[in-house]
């Protein structure tokens, strides 16, 4: 059993904010990432691939809709423990009482934290809750406090990142089928299926004084998505797709005769109509600029230390991978494909799946040069790659789960030495 290509390809991290209308500029010269000093030791990647799980180079933060409840792993000791707020709690997980037919709850935080991100700082920590507040914490689990809270309502939220002082969520409010009126019953239109985005965007909630802001929006296109948020050096990169036009007035390809008869006409149809726009949002000034706009399919845009990588599509059959400079001049058309990026603080990690198992190039971005790469077994995916830590996709239960392994045991295919982690008993 494998992953699917675009499950496996939405890997995590980055942001902005709109301050005039939309449109593609160029700023200063970006330094070259290769020659900057930042300390990396204590880098943090949001991974949605891993359900939302916060990752550093010492420790997993597992979030609960994925890992049953939300819990702390220490990659170095091996500890593993329920991530709980609650001073004395017993942890008793929310269950119904087949008496009286009623859910009982004893509010344990690890098993009502949802999906959102959640970090550790200095001697606090942060999660993001299921009622859009921003929470904080100390490390014992007292003096829990809202610091801030997004009021308006919304219906999905995907990427999220904390920086230094802020929290970013991507969110949507959206409708994916139309619904008719069929007597007294309401119906989904059949074969008419419709995937419209009716508002899509970001906000920013300030940890210092909890105020909320709406820093990007769109609404006025079709199938609007922001796949990757991410921060490097006091700016947050993004990337925005959208089709000009509704999918539904695209040739159909849902039946298989439909599929080999019209595929070709539909991507054709399809590359007139979507757009990709990479940006980059300057944090303490609010300044957001346009450094990108593609007028046809990519297969992903994925961020590194002062770079980005457009995917290839049709697995490098059609428009070729390219890396960019942030400030969008281009560096390099690959002679390669390229349909996945590992997250990574030092040299980019390029992976291509091909016969049903993915190769990953150690590559230098800035020198164009591959250092060194490794075919994975069938059914292993790599995420995210921080310091000495990598943390993979491996089988396990009934579908796959995240796990870590060391740098040069990833590297000398040592893959039965990778840690997986585990869902808490139900």
């Amino acid at each position: 059993m494998r992953i699917e290509k675009k499950t496996v390809k939405a890997l995590v991290l980055v942001c902005l904010w709109v301050i005039t209308l939309f449109g593609c500029g160029k700023k200063q010269p970006v330094e070259n990432a290769a020659e900057t000093k930042k300390d990396k030791t204590k880098r943090e990647f949001f991974s949605l691939q891993g359900g939302g799980a916060t990752l550093t180079d010492e420790y997993a933060l597992l979030p609960a809709m994925a890992y049953g409840s939300a819990r702390y792993f220490d990659v170095t000791s091996g500890k593993d423990v329920i991530f709980c707020f609650e001073p004395n709690c017993e942890h008793k997980k929310p269950h119904y009482d087949m008496a009286s037919h009623q859910m009982l709850d004893d509010t344990c935080t690890a098993y009502h934290m949802g999906n959102g991100a959640f970090v550790l700082r200095d001697e606090y920590g942060y999660y993001f809750s299921d009622l859009r507040e921003l929470v904080r914490t100390d490390r014992e689990g007292k003096n829990q406090k809202v610091i801030g809270k997004i009021s308006e309502p919304i219906e999905h939220y995907y990427t999220q990142i904390f920086t230094e002082k802020d929290f970013f969520t991507t969110y949507q409010n959206m409708y994916c089928y139309q619904i008719v009126q069929d007597g007294e019953e309401d119906k989904w239109l059949p074969t008419e299926q419709i995937r419209e985005t009716v508002d899509f965007g970001i906000y920013r909630v300030s940890m210092v004084d909890g105020k909320s802001t709406k820093i990007f929006n769109r609404d006025d296109q079709y199938e609007t998505f922001i796949d990757t948020m991410y921060e490097y050096d006091g700016h947050l990169f993004f990337d925005c797709h959208y089709l000009d036009v509704p999918r539904k007035t695209l040739p159909p390809v849902s039946e298989e005769e439909d599929y080999r008869n019209n595929i070709n006409r539909y991507r054709e149809e399809y590359n007139r109509h979507v757009h990709y726009e990479v940006y980059d949002y300057e944090i303490a000034t609010d300044r957001l600029i346009c450094v990108l706009k593609i007028d046809h399919s990519v297969g992903g845009v994925r961020f590194g230390d002062g770079f980005f990588v457009t995917f290839s599509t049709e697995g490098g059959q059609g428009y070729p991978a390219a890396i960019y400079r942030s400030d969008g001049e281009k560096l390099h058309e690959m002679d390669f494909a390229i349909e996945g990026m590992a997250q990574s603080d030092r040299a980019s990690i390029l992976g291509t799946y091909e016969d049903g198992a993915w190769t990953y190039r150690e590559y230098d971005v800035w020198e164009n040069k591959i250092l060194r790469e490794i075919r994975l077994p069938s059914g292993k995916v790599l995420d995210t790659a921080i310091g000495d830590t990598y943390y993979m996709h491996v089988p396990g239960g009934s579908g796959y789960t995240l796990a870590y392994i060391r740098r040069e045991d990833f590297w000398n295919g040592e893959f039965d030495k990778a840690v997986p982690f585990t869902r808490t008993p139900d």
